[in-house]
Formats: structure tokens, sequence, C-alpha cells
């Protein structure tokens, strides 16, 4: 690899690296517009390298992306919701041209939500249904394994507002396990959230103010992370 080629491969790495922290800076303040311009720049930012080897332009596809995805949930986050399964449906052919599996089965979950959003529950489902295949494959990879526990998550919320309460009981079990493994503290905030709704909607009182206190701590912890 020349110098050049080296040069513009760790540039693309470092991209990667503002756009999580953007994420977390911008997300916790709840600064959408602020999050929305970061996002824009760099996606100009990875759109302006051109004729790019082919290894290097994948690595560029896989976190561009990455970005077309923070920039769909923080459009929507902000309210425009308009085109949101357009823009996903974008995310996920970049992440396809990338050839990267943990980036496709994002981008499916990403859709999936978005499909969900719109009340197009079976096409939602057919999309988380492509994250279990891809993670099949990737048993010990802990970046798939965190989009596989966030997919258990989505399902759990679809069971949930079909008043199967068991059901979604089960499925967070079984997301908790996964991403308390990585220590994906946001993950955990979320599934504890979800987790107290529906303990109490099965009864279980006690589960459920336990469940409420650590999805505070979990939600302090996931903040405290990336300060």
């Amino acid at each position: 690899m020349v110098k050049d080629d080296a040069r513009i491969l760790e540039q693309i790495r470092q991209v990667e690296e503002e756009i999580e922290s953007t994420m977390w800076s911008c997300r916790n303040k709840e600064d959408y517009q602020a999050e929305i311009r970061a996002y824009q720049e760099v996606k100009e930012k990875l759109e302006g390298y051109k004729k790019l080897p082919e290894n290097i332009e994948k690595e560029r596809d896989r976190v561009l992306s990455y970005c077309l995805m923070r920039l769909d949930e923080a459009l929507s986050n902000s309210g425009e919701n308009a085109n949101a399964i357009e823009r996903a449906i974008y995310a996920l052919e970049v992440a396809k041209r990338s050839k990267d599996a943990v980036q496709i089965a994002r981008c499916h979950l990403a859709l999936g939500i978005r499909l969900l959003n719109r009340g197009k529950i079976s096409e939602a489902e057919k999309n988380w249904r492509y994250v279990f295949k891809l993670a099949e494959k990737r048993k010990e990879d802990n970046d798939m394994r965190q989009v596989l526990g966030w997919t258990l998550f989505a399902q759990a919320h679809v069971v949930n507002s079909k008043s199967l309460y068991n059901q979604a009981y089960e499925l967070l079990l079984r997301a908790r396990e996964i991403l308390a493994d990585i220590e994906n503290y946001a993950g955990l905030a979320a599934i504890y959230k979800l987790l107290a709704q529906v303990c109490s909607s099965l009864g279980h009182d006690e589960e459920a103010e336990i469940s409420r206190k650590l999805a505070a701590e979990y939600d302090a912890k996931a903040s405290s992370q990336y300060q």
C-alpha cells in the first residue's frame, strides 16, 4: 500500500471515531441539529474520496453507510420522518457495497425499525430475520452480537405492543444476556426500561421497580462512557 492510500485509510477510520463521539455528545444534549450538521459534513468528506483502490473503497463505504444510518436516526429524532424508509434503504445499499456483514446487519435492523414505525410489521420482521441469519455465522463477533441484542430488543417492542407480555419478557432476557456479556450499557438501559413496563403488565411489581433503577444506572454509565 502506498503512503497516500495508508493516509486515506487512517483518515476514514478517524472519521468513524468522529461519528461515534458526535452521536454521544449530541445525543446526551438532545442537540439533534448539531448532530445532523456533523454527519452531513462527514458524509461530504467521505463522498469526496474518488478513484480509491477496491479495499479502501469498501472501507469508505462501510463508514459512509454507518454515517448515513446515524444521519437518518438524527433526522428521525428531530421529527423528519417523511423519507426515513428511503434513507434507511440507501444506507443499506451502501453497506452492501462494502460487503461488511456487521454494517449490513445494522442497516437491516435500522430499516426494520423504520418499517415498523410505518406499521409494516411483516416487512420489519423480514429484515430482522436476516440479522439473525448473519449473526448465526459470526457468533463470536462482539459487534455482530451487539446488533443481535438490539434486534431482539426491537422484536420485544413488537410483541409487547401486541400485549404478548410473556414473549416480550423472554426476548428481553435473551437480549439482556447478550448485551450484558459485551457491556453494552446503552442497550442494557433500553432493555431495563422496557422490562420495567413488561413486568408491570405481568404484575411483577418488585422486578419492575428493580428494572427501573437498573435502567437509570445503565443510562448514567452509557453517558459517562463517552464523555
